[in-house]
Formats: C-alpha cells, sequence, structure tokens
C-alpha cells in the first residue's frame, strides 16, 4: 500500500508538468496561427488596375503626373515641359518608370504670377538627392510624408522651394518674386496625400 501511493506521489507532479507543458504549446499554437496575416485585399490604384496596394505602381507619364499633381492643367497646356541632363527623359508625356519627366507651369496668384516645377523623378532616391543639392544647407522641414526645403534667400531675384515626397518619385519647386507669394502659392497647391499617392482613395 506504501508503494503504491509513493508511486502516486512520483506521478502526479509529472502528470501536472505534461498537462503545464500540453497548454502553453496549445496556446503557442494559436498564437501563431493569429499571427499569420491572411491575403492582402485588393484596391484600386490610381490608373483604375485592381491589385494589393504593394502591388500598386508608381504613377508614369503625364496622366501619373497630374494624378499627383491635378492643378497641372489638362495636357499640360500652357505648360512647358523641361528636358533633364543625366537622367532619361523624354517630353512626350509618355515617361515611363525608369524616366524622368517634368514640366514648368506659371500659375496667376495675388496679382503676380509664380512659376510651378512639377517633377516626376527616375526614382525616390534620384528626387530626394536632387533636391537636397539644388537646396544645400537648406534644413527640410517634415510635411506629412514630404520634405520642404525653403531657400533662405532669393536667387536671381526669386524666392525658391522645393516639397519632395519621401517615399515617391515626385516633387514640385515654387518660385516666385517674393516669399509671401513663394509660401502662399505651396499653401493653395494641390496635392496628393502620400498614401494616395498609388491608391485611389475609397469611395
Amino acid at each position: 500500500m506504501l508503494k503504491r501511493w509513493r508511486a502516486v506521489i512520483v506521478l502526479l507532479p509529472l502528470l501536472v508538468g505534461i498537462g503545464v507543458a500540453a497548454s502553453i504549446g496549445a496556446s503557442m499554437l494559436w498564437a501563431d496561427d493569429a499571427d499569420e496575416a491572411g491575403p492582402e485585399p485588393d484596391v484600386t490604384c490610381w490608373d483604375r488596375s485592381v491589385a494589393p496596394a504593394s502591388e500598386c505602381s508608381e504613377p508614369t507619364g503625364l496622366v501619373g503626373l497630374r494624378w499627383v499633381y491635378p492643378g497641372i492643367p489638362a495636357r499640360a497646356a500652357g505648360c512647358t515641359p523641361e528636358g533633364r541632363t543625366g537622367e532619361r527623359g523624354r517630353e512626350d508625356g509618355q515617361a515611363g518608370a525608369g524616366d524622368t519627366l517634368a514640366y514648368v507651369c506659371p500659375l496667376p496668384l495675388g496679382g503676380d504670377e509664380v512659376r510651378l516645377l512639377y517633377t516626376r523623378h527616375a526614382t525616390t532616391e534620384a528626387g530626394l538627392e536632387r533636391t537636397a543639392r539644388r537646396h544645400e544647407g537648406v534644413e527640410p522641414e517634415e510635411d506629412a510624408g514630404r520634405l520642404v526645403y525653403r531657400g533662405a534667400r532669393p536667387e536671381r531675384g526669386r524666392w525658391s522651394l522645393t516639397a519632395v515626397y519621401a517615399d515617391h518619385p515626385f516633387s514640385v519647386t515654387v518660385e516666385a518674386a517674393t516669399a509671401r507669394l513663394r509660401d502662399l502659392a505651396l499653401s493653395e497647391l494641390v496635392s496628393r496625400a502620400p498614401d494616395d499617392v498609388t491608391v485611389r482613395p475609397a469611395g
């Protein structure tokens, strides 16, 4: 009888340990299942194609540039295409993903005229590097997914700034006769929120 009780005493902790281990193992298995994300849902991309958001391409060509900056007139009427040195670029509005496309558009504002340079860079990195070089020595301001470089003094009689997307290959440069007009032009500039550059807003 004593031996039987000893056996029970020995086995009881062992059985409890097995039960605890099984419980922990089951909870970890459920956690792993919960952590496994389902398939990414489809969205409507900027070009009306349907795909997961991560597969939507960056806008291209004049159509893509106007998607990011809706203020560009239809067919860039009144604007002038600007070529790029050292980067691939076409002036026919059909630039592809590896090309740089740029248009200069005048904008009447405050009784004067400001100059807007809209650019689709070859890559996001190229846009950031070009902007930093253009405004060397200027500390950029962060503005909801964009970096804004404001010149501290006029160049050739014009005040300038550039707002470049941090995660997309687009920028706009504003040039005006005064710093007030330059800043006013930026405040009235219509551009897509960073999350809406490649994906059309729902609804």
